[in-house]
């Protein structure tokens, strides 16, 4: 699962008008310093998360495995693909009738 933010200008423009709407009322509202830091952090996360909301994204990876492929069959997939690869790096006859070719 690859977690990430949408940074762009459309979201910066809503940060921006989220901030400018907020009236820091509670912020001033406190006496102790370090609960005014708290109450800030607070209301900025909150409007950085509703502007740049937290996107999930599944990655599959190459290797996950398919259901419907069986162990034989990816064998066999990995086989050829082998056979493809070294007929690439040296093309003779032989090669072409170990991935499945004709002449």
């Amino acid at each position: 699962m690859l977690n990430y933010r949408l940074f762009n200008e459309a979201n910066d423009s809503n940060f921006t008008k989220l901030l400018a709407n907020e009236t820091w009322s509670e912020v001033k509202a406190t006496v102790n310093t370090d609960e005014k830091y708290n109450k800030f952090i607070e209301i900025y996360t909150k409007h950085y998360d509703e502007a740049y909301p937290l996107i999930n994204k599944r990655v599959r990876r190459r290797n996950e495995r398919l259901p419907s492929i069986t162990e034989w069959l990816e064998d066999a997939c990995n086989r050829k693909n082998l056979a493809y690869h070294e007929f690439i790096k040296t093309p003779t006859i032989v090669g072409v009738f170990e991935i499945g070719g004709s002449i």
